[in-house]
C-alpha cells in the first residue's frame, strides 16, 4: 500500500479523548498552547508544550505518521526556509537572559555582504533556530490534532453560531474536503498511470512529462468538481434560510473548566513572559 493509500490531513472517526472533546474547548485549549509557544524564543520553555502536543497527537489522539507526513513536510521546508536569518542573528542587544558574549560567539564565519552585512553562525543563531522548528511543529501538531479529531460538521456549527457569513461557511467547509478529495483523485490517476506502464524517472525531462500526464487530468477533474459543487448548492438551496445540525455541541462543566483553565494558564505565562522575561533569550 502507497503513502497516498493513506487518508491524509482530514477527520477520521475514533473513540479517543480527543475526538470526544467539544470542538469549542478543544480549540481553546490547543490554540492558548499554541499562541503560548509562538511567544517564546528560548528552546526550553517551547519544549514541554511541543512533548505535550505530541503526546496527544501520538499516543492519546492515536495519528498515525502516514497521516502527519505533509505536516512533517511543511515544518521541515519552513525551517529550511528560515534558516538563512539565523546566520545573522548576532547583534548582542537580541540577548536579555543569556550572556551576549557567549551567544555572539562565532561558530563560523560565512561572508560580508555589501548592505546586508556580515554572514556568520553563531550559538544564539543556533539557538534562534532551534526554537523557531520547535515552534513550527508546535503549531502543525496543534492544528493535526484538531484536523483528525474534529468533525467538519462541528466546525460549520461552530462557526454559524457566531454569525459567520453563510458564503465563508461553504468557503471553509469546501477547504476542508478539498485536500482529501485531491489526494484521491492523485492516487487514482496514479494507479491508472502506474498500470499503463508510466513510471517516475530520475532524468528531469521524463520526470516533467510524467508530471503532466498527472497534472492534466487532474485539474481537469478538480475543474469539474467545482461546478459539480457549485451546482450542488444550488439544487439543495444553500444560503436560502437557517439550516439544521446533525447534533448540538454543547459545553459542559468539564468543558467551561478546561476553557478557564486554558485562559487562566495563558494569561499567568504571558504575564511572566512581559514581566519577568520569561522565554526569552
Amino acid at each position: 500500500m502507497g503513502i497516498l493509500d493513506h487518508p491524509m490531513l482530514e477527520y477520521v472517526h475514533k473513540d479517543t479523548l480527543m475526538h470526544r472533546m467539544n470542538p469549542i474547548s478543544k480549540t481553546i485549549f490547543l490554540v492558548s498552547l499554541t499562541l503560548l509557544a509562538q511567544f517564546y524564543f528560548d528552546p526550553r520553555y517551547i519544549l514541554p508544550i511541543l512533548v505535550f502536543l505530541i503526546i496527544l497527537a501520538k499516543p492519546i489522539s492515536k495519528i498515525p505518521n502516514s497521516w502527519l507526513l505533509p505536516m512533517y513536510i511543511i515544518g521541515t521546508m519552513s525551517v529550511l526556509e528560515r534558516g538563512y536569518n539565523a546566520a545573522f542573528i548576532y547583534a548582542p542587544q537580541y540577548y536579555r537572559i543569556y550572556d551576549p558574549q557567549w551567544m555572539t560567539k562565532t561558530l563560523l564565519y560565512i561572508i560580508k555582504l555589501p548592505v546586508i552585512g556580515e554572514a556568520k553562525i553563531t550559538i544564539g543563531g543556533l539557538i534562534w533556530l532551534l526554537a523557531m522548528g520547535m515552534r513550527y511543529f508546535t503549531a502543525l501538531f496543534a492544528v493535526s490534532v484538531f484536523l483528525y479529531t474534529t468533525r467538519p460538521s462541528d466546525i460549520i456549527q461552530f462557526l454559524a453560531r457566531k454569525k459567520v457569513p453563510k458564503t465563508l461557511l461553504y468557503i471553509v467547509f469546501a477547504g476542508f474536503n478539498f485536500f482529501p478529495i485531491l489526494l484521491r483523485y492523485a492516487r487514482t490517476i496514479m494507479n491508472a498511470q502506474h498500470l499503463r506502464g508510466i513510471e517516475f524517472s530520475n532524468n528531469p525531462a521524463k520526470l516533467i512529462r510524467t508530471l503532466v500526464r498527472l497534472f492534466h487530468p487532474l485539474i481537469i477533474r478538480l475543474t469539474s468538481l467545482a461546478d459539480t459543487l457549485t451546482l450542488s448548492a444550488s439544487i439543495r438551496g444553500f444560503g436560502s434560510g437557517e439550516f439544521s445540525y446533525y447534533r448540538e455541541i454543547r459545553l459542559s462543566t468539564v468543558d467551561w473548566v478546561l476553557i478557564i483553565g486554558s485562559l487562566v494558564f495563558f494569561g499567568i505565562m504571558f504575564a511572566f513572559l512581559v514581566l519577568f522575561n520569561w522565554g526569552t533569550l
